[in-house]
Formats: C-alpha cells, structure tokens, sequence
C-alpha cells in the first residue's frame, strides 16, 4: 500500500469525518465552523468549492439514505441547509421564526420534520416537504423528539401535549407519500 494523496484541509481541526458509501467523496467539518467541505476523490482529490454559507458553526449534519443529500444545522439558528453531495453545493435554506431545537430528514430526503425552541401560536414541530419546498403540517406546543425509518418517508416522533413537569408524551408516526402525510397517534401515553 501506499499513499496516493494528502488532503490540505484549511487551519483548524476536523471534528467530524463523513466517507460516503458509493461515492468518490470525504465531508469534513472544522470545529466551531460554519463550512462543511466535501472532498472529491475522484477529481485529483480536489476541494470543491461554494460559494454558500451557513451563518454560524455546525453542529450536526445528516444524510439521506442513499448519500444524495445532507441536512446541516447550526448553532443557535433557524436556519436548516440542504447540500447537494455530488456538487457540494447549498441547494436550499429552510428557515423558520426560532431557532432549530432537533431534526430528522426522511430515508429519501424529501421531507424533514423539524423541532423549534420557541415558537408563535404553540406550533413548535413542522413537517416540511422540501421537494415542494412547503410546510405539510404544524403540531404540538412541545419539543418533538423524532427518528426516521431506514427504507421508507416514515417518521416517528414523541412529544408531551403540554410542557409541564412529568406530562405523559404521546407516541405519533407520520407516514410521507406524494407531498401528504398521514398522521397515526397510538393510544398509550409515556410516563418518562
């Protein structure tokens, strides 16, 4: 074996490393940076380059299923990025009225439900359809906790019905088809 290369990463020290399955390409994230930079392998291991950028430091990134696209949030921001893995590029910005709490995208990422910290009118959750580039539903005066199923737009979210201390949560699954979603609420609540 022997080395074919060296990344130069800018000044700084990565904290996060992401090598996509079936693609040519390594992300890397600085600490305390509002850059993520996708390596592409396959081009003589160049940088590619944006223009874009998020306005404070990274502080999670998730990928689809398939590695197409990556959901970035920020520090602090109502901002949620969107980047296109084969480019590198920031392909859309959904921003909300506070700032983003937690998030999960849909095994395709079309859809993502996403958790404010505070909210106006008690709607803290959204569910927005990304492709159509709208908001599909507005729930819940509580912070929703969600993940997404592997293999299918299905999401699964917990949440208590009023932000009191030891309020039950309730259990709700959301099923995201044709830019609709439907709602299913299981009957038992969670004590803790």
């Amino acid at each position: 074996k022997r080395l074919l290369t060296t990344l130069q990463a800018p000044v700084g020290i990565i904290n996060e490393l992401f090598v996509p399955h079936d693609r040519g390409q390594i992300v890397t994230h600085l600490e305390g940076s509002n850059v993520v930079h996708v390596w592409s392998l396959g081009d003589a291991i160049g940088h590619v380059g944006t223009l874009d950028r998020l306005t404070t430091s990274i502080i999670d990134v998730k990928f689809t299923a398939d590695d197409s696209l990556a959901y970035v949030r920020c520090e602090d921001s109502d901002e949620l990025g969107v980047m296109d893995m084969a480019t590198g590029q920031l392909v859309d910005l959904l921003t909300h009225e506070s700032p983003v709490e937690s998030y999960s995208i849909s095994a395709s990422g079309e859809y993502a439900l996403v958790s404010l910290k505070s909210a106006r009118g008690g709607a803290y959750n959204k569910i927005w359809h990304t492709a159509g580039r709208k908001i599909l539903h507005e729930f819940g005066n509580c912070i929703a906790y969600s993940v997404p199923l592997v293999n299918e737009d299905c999401m699964i979210a917990v949440l208590q019905e009023e932000p009191a201390f030891k309020a039950p949560y309730k259990i709700m699954q959301f099923k995201l088809c044709d830019g609709s979603y439907e709602e299913m609420t299981y009957d038992t609540m969670v004590d803790y």
